[in-house]
């Protein structure tokens, strides 16, 4: 099982390294899926395989390791062939696209509805914090389902903040590069202190990584030691905070015993460990029923209220953690926590083998969403194009569906809104060299 598991991690970051060389970042998906799943579905798991101590719900057999791990291979492969085919993309063609270098840059009106949302959502986030305040941090940190019920949306909504400010970042500051990283810097601070308060770690890591994709997919070539630069330093920033979260929630409590190797481990497979999910139900497929699509349909009914429908389905986490420890996740309870699922293990929950029938459906929601962002030169553009290749390319990979969906949705409407502002006139077309 070693020798499997590490040949289909080193095939995955190689097939992505592949694709970047040959045809750079402007097809973005299909490397950022090699790196995510290479990650996600073989090289977390080979180190739960080494140590066993690092499984959480059981130890596996042979058989369930083999059937999950070609259960995630065929969905991947399905996957990336029905995203070619879609997008039209030969897999072994060496042309990169062209840029044209007169860019089209938000005019006053876009300008002013990014300002005038971003000082929305500063106040949303600074009401959040003052609620925060009156609690215990650490108790406050873990219940916040229950204790802030019915503001998900609302704070959801402020955490795109970080992708308005992409925009206004490169507004203001090219072609001064200098300039922009100073305001990256500024702002990527704010995040990480702001976002980490509200127990919303996520939104940081999606301010880094869409950074990156816009800056690999428009402005250069990458060499092979820049790639593997950038994959050491989002593995230490993803490793950082989730080590700030895993002792932020144990505020109050004694924290003791701490040896770097097994927390590290213990870190990275609370936060990726998704795989263990799918093996699981592999193990146990006789023990429970398919959802048939339950989990998925949640996702839509999770914007109407609980408090207005109390009997609304839940989503994929909380499924599955009923699943492995009955009755531990109920609406108005306390200390509530779920596992996140990914995308590849929820459709085994919901459908089992048939459910390689989402990765096709997953391509083409992917295809739909990326072709409202279609203006290759325009900055509004390239961030909703940028965000939403991380989004269903890494994001989905470990979240689960319905809080992915909600999140992408509440997310991005306030760069439709400045999208749709700007378009009230012609942008402002400056000139970038490269």
């Amino acid at each position: 099982m070693i020798i499997i598991y590490l040949f289909f991690g080193l095939v995955c970051l190689l097939a992505a390294w592949f694709l970047i060389k040959s045809r750079g970042l402007s097809n973005g998906a299909l490397p950022i899926i090699f790196i995510s799943v290479g990650a996600i579905h073989y090289l977390i798991p080979l180190s739960q395989y080494l140590d066993p101590s690092n499984y959480r719900f059981a130890i596996y057999s042979f058989n369930a390791h083999i059937e999950s791990l070609l259960y995630a291979s065929l969905y991947i492969f399905i996957l990336v062939l029905s995203i070619s085919f879609l997008s039209n993309i030969n897999l072994f063609s060496s042309s990169k696209p062209s840029f044209n270098q007169n860019f089209e840059f938000p005019n006053n009106f876009g300008r002013g509805a990014a300002i005038a949302i971003i000082s929305i959502q500063l106040l949303v986030i600074f009401f959040y914090l003052s609620l925060l305040s009156s609690y215990d941090v650490g108790d406050a940190l873990r219940n916040r389902i229950e204790l802030f019920r019915g503001l998900g949306g609302i704070v959801t909504f402020s955490q795109g903040l970080p992708i308005l400010a992409l925009v206004l970042c490169l507004t203001y500051s090219l072609p001064n590069y200098r300039k922009l990283i100073l305001y990256l810097i500024f702002y990527g601070i704010f995040f990480l202190i702001v976002y980490s308060l509200m127990g919303s770690r996520n939104t940081f890591i999606i301010f880094v990584l869409t950074a990156f994709l816009i800056r690999f997919i428009v402005f250069k070539d990458i060499s092979f030691l820049e790639y593997s630069f950038y994959i050491l330093l989002a593995f230490i920033t993803i490793l950082v905070l989730s080590l700030i979260g895993y002792y932020r929630i144990r505020l109050g409590g004694e924290v003791s015993g701490f040896v770097f190797g097994e927390e590290v481990n213990q870190v990275m497979v609370n936060s990726f460990g998704n795989h263990e999910i799918l093996l699981w139900l592999v193990e146990n497929k006789n023990d429970w029923e398919a959802k048939d699509g339950g989990t998925f349909a949640a996702s839509v009914a999770n914007f109407v209220p609980r408090a207005i429908w109390p009997d609304k389905p839940f989503g994929g986490g909380p499924e599955i953690t009923n699943l492995i420890y009955p009755g531990k996740y109920y609406s108005g309870g306390f200390n509530l926590t779920s596992f996140t699922t990914g995308i590849i293990a929820e459709s085994y929950l919901n459908f089992k083998w048939l459910g390689l029938i989402v990765a096709p459906m997953h391509a083409l929601f992917a295809k739909i969403c990326l072709s409202y962002w279609n203006r290759k030169n325009s900055i509004i553009d390239i961030v909703g194009h940028s965000f939403t290749i991380l989004s269903f390319t890494f994001l989905i990979f470990y979240s689960e569906f319905l809080g992915w969906f909600a999140r992408y949705f509440l997310m991005i409407a306030p760069l439709v809104l400045v999208k749709l502002f700007d378009r009230v006139k012609h942008p402002i077309v400056k000139q970038i060299n490269f």
